[in-house]
């Protein structure tokens, strides 16, 4: 039983190598996608790739790394932090800088910004923008778009009040600004849904500015090096995006899950997602598409906006994913050699061979073909007869070219050598009879032909000292030998050996062993012409993955031997019959096993969800004020706290608010405490209401509320202040009532909690000492 096992084992092995080590080798890589901006279906496709092993399949591990404060996207790939990052059109602005990147791919065919003004403002046309305050970031090349637009109605900078974008869509509700840069794809969802406000949407396209973005690009020096890795990254980034439009409810719902930092609903989500799909397919039906006619067009307009003054090279710029990208140099050289001579291995099935019409087949004739096709010039095979001649003629530069070769010392003196192409084990074929072998070892002082004249000859010479290693015309020549027992064996592929047996030996020869050692087999080029090894290697480098499927399909699957060997037939399918009816038995047992398992595992997994549901109840409650669902003094203390570091980190301003109801005593003792919650109740859900979602509501104590108001100055918190006070007063209260508030205002200034706050009471109750119903704001705390 134990022989049979191993017998076993040693065919599967074999089989197992087989596709396992004749493939062409590719190597799982690690990179890193920098985005623009936060997450959020503007990236949806990259997190589809991901998320469905679009990637994966491209062997790509990927690392996705959303944009964080004052970060710069193209620096990021430039200093090489990052090897692909998504950008805006202003990335031709970069390049004509002398920054290195190179375009992929564009997401959007039309930019998604937009300038946004409420439809209830005096602004119904471009010209209605003449001295308007417009918030726009204030970088040019970002607001190229819009300022083209712009400037196509002769509207400049100094037609219009530009402002520095806060990025707080409450500036344009609360009359801050009356026009803001936005995208279509977020703004005027947020104004219809949020502030219930129609917008006035002034899109660049509407206008002639279909400007590209969103583009997916990298460095040239990444592409250079690596430049099928960019052309595998940029397909599975592109196959992740159209799964992304066509199944935008599951796309939606992944970013929801995984991948929603900002917080989005999901209306806003899929909102979003229609809003850019009209955008990715704008005038093409092609996903993704980047011409150099439009590329050529935006460089114009920012020559015209006196953004650049030097001429691009487009064949850099953007990246072709079936171009060689040749330089001048390689280009003048096949021009001026018009055609390449080839030597090949005469007899060396599936590899290669010249038939009896001195024709080349096998695995590098299509290669080869497409190489020709590819380099645009004849790649004509020159005849031999051997192996050995085919060595004399590259030697004898009677060849540009050898088509497949192992890399050795003595063959670099004549030949330069790309990366290898093909790699494949070696094994060992003998008479059928022979048992199989795990170790050479095991074969001392037999006859084992080489073909004469192959690279791993003196290798297995050096290694395996106790064999007799005879030289052999070619494997159809050792396999005669070996069935006429001449010799004891061949060593060579298993490819090949396979090939000539299953052709020509099946009842006489079979693999007995697998050898540690392998072919791994380059292209060799004439050394007195270096150009032809960098012209080579970028066509291997280019090569299409579907090529590379298609030709080890073509050439190996097939190769796998069916002995017909009956005893280890019949022996093999006692010892499988008898695994099998163990593998039943315990199968059985361990099914009953597991049902009762998942029994207990579904008892605990709905314990285990009620006691996540009560913790997150638990946790709520311990933040919410239980009368008003606002939040109470312990999540204030923490927003608070929060805000202060932010704000001494990134020198932004924020402000606070105490607000008082007046006479609430006098309601609590004229009306009963029931009365007085349910004021308390109402004013905290109008103070909800009016306020943004940035903002921090909660209540500070009996009939007090404090409000967090972050990006707000002293300006922007009084604003704030009367607008609540006319809400407030305006509303009618439980019993017709009518209330009035009091407000202390305060603004950070390396304050402490408790001084922010104390600056906030000390005013709220100089509004109390000097009437009530009204506004103060303590900039600093009185001196002792």
């Amino acid at each position: 039983m134990k022989s049979i096992f191993f017998k076993l084992t040693i065919i599967l092995l074999l089989i197992n190598t087989l596709f396992a080590n004749s493939r062409i080798r590719e190597n799982n890589e690690n990179v890193i996608l920098q985005l623009q901006w936060k997450n959020q279906f503007q990236f949806a496709g990259y997190y589809i790739a991901k998320e469905k092993g679009f990637y994966k399949d491209y062997k790509i591990n990927v690392t996705i790394k959303q944009r964080e404060y004052g970060q710069n996207v193209v620096n990021e790939v430039l200093n090489k932090k990052a090897h692909f990052a998504t950008g805006r059109s202003s990335l031709i602005i970069d390049r004509v800088d002398g920054k290195k990147v190179v375009l992929l791919a564009s997401i959007f065919q039309s930019s998604p910004d937009i300038l946004i003004a409420l439809k209830n403002s005096n602004i119904k046309n471009l010209q209605d923008l003449k001295n308007k305050r417009v918030m726009i970031t204030g970088n040019a090349k970002n607001d190229i778009v819009l300022k083209s637009m712009l400037f196509s109605k002769k509207i400049q900078d100094k037609d219009i009040i530009v402002q520095k974008h806060t990025f707080d869509l409450a500036d344009l509700v609360y009359g801050n600004t009356d026009v803001m840069a936005s995208y279509i794809s977020n703004e005027p969802f947020i104004l219809k849904n949020k502030y219930h406000l129609e917008s006035k949407i002034f899109d660049p396209k509407d206008y002639g500015f279909d400007f590209y973005s969103d583009i997916l690009f990298t460095h040239e020096d990444f592409v250079k090096k690596n430049p099928m890795l960019v052309k595998k990254f940029k397909q599975a980034s592109l196959k992740g995006w159209e799964y992304a439009f066509e199944n935008i409810n599951e796309t939606v719902n992944i970013i929801y899950e995984k991948y929603n930092t900002q917080n989005k609903s999901k209306k806003a989500l899929l909102y979003e997602a229609k809003e850019l799909k009209k955008l990715a397919f704008y005038n093409t039906k092609k996903l993704g598409e980047i011409k150099k006619e439009k590329v050529e067009k935006i460089y114009n307009f920012y020559k015209l906006m006196g953004e650049v003054n030097k001429e691009i090279d487009y064949d850099k710029f953007i990246f072709k994913s079936n171009a060689l990208q040749l330089n001048s140099t390689q280009l003048q050289y096949l021009e001026n050699k018009k055609r390449l001579k080839l030597c090949i291995d005469p007899n060396w099935l599936p590899f290669e061979k010249f038939d009896k019409n001195k024709k080349h087949v096998g695995l590098t004739k299509d290669y080869y073909d497409m190489f020709s096709k590819k380099l645009k010039i004849d790649i004509k095979p020159v005849y031999t007869n051997s192996w050995n001649q085919t060595l004399e003629f590259i030697k004898e530069k009677k060849c540009d070219i050898l088509s497949l070769a192992m890399q050795t010392k003595k063959r670099e003196e004549y030949l330069n050598f790309t990366s290898s192409y093909v790699t494949v084990p070696l094994v060992l074929a003998t008479k059928i009879n022979i048992p199989f072998v795990d170790n050479l070892m095991q074969i001392k002082n037999k006859k084992v032909g080489i073909v004469s004249g192959y690279a791993f000859e003196e290798t297995l010479k050096n290694h395996y000292k106790d064999i007799e290693f005879v030289s052999i015309k070619n494997i159809k020549d050792g396999l005669k030998k070996v069935a006429e027992e001449k010799i004891f064996g061949v060593i060579s592929s298993i490819a090949d050996i396979s090939f000539e047996i299953r052709n020509n030996y099946t009842n006489e020869l079979k693999i007995t062993a697998k050898l540690d050692e392998k072919l791994e087999m380059a292209i060799g080029l004439r050394k007195d012409e270096p150009i032809l090894k960098d012209i080579f290697q970028k066509l291997l480098d280019n090569l299409n993955p579907k090529f590379i499927t298609d030709i080890q399909n073509k050439y190996f699957s097939s190769q796998v031997e069916k002995y017909k060997d009956y005893t280890l037939f019949w022996q093999t399918t006692i010892f499988f019959l008898f695994i099998i009816t163990i593998i039943l038995y315990w199968s059985y047992k361990l099914k009953i096993e597991k049902t009762r398992n998942e029994e207990i595992l579904k008892e605990l997994k709905a314990t285990q969800n009620e006691l996540k549901i009560k913790n997150k109840r638990l946790k709520f409650l311990a933040r919410v004020d239980k009368l008003t669902g606002v939040y109470n003094r312990t999540k204030l203390d923490e927003v608070l706290e929060k805000e202060i570091n932010r704000s001494k980190r990134f020198k932004r301003d924020f402000s606070i608010m105490l607000i008082d109801i007046d006479d609430f005593k006098n309601i609590n003792d004229t009306y009963g405490h029931l009365v007085g919650d349910k004021i308390l109740i109402a004013l905290a859900d109008l103070l909800k209401i009016h306020t943004r979602n940035v903002d921090t509501v909660g209540r500070w104590g009996g009939e007090e509320f404090l409000i967090i108001c972050p990006e707000t100055d002293k300006l922007g918190a009084v604003k704030l202040a009367k607008y609540l006070q006319v809400k407030i007063n305006e509303f009618t209260f439980e019993e017709n009532l009518k209330i009035t508030v009091s407000i202390g205002l305060s603004m950070f200034k390396e304050d402490t909690s408790d001084t922010i706050l104390k600056k906030a009471d000390i005013a709220l109750y100089d509004v109390k000492e000097n009437g009530k119903n009204s506004i103060e704001f303590m900039d600093d705390l009185p001196k002792d």
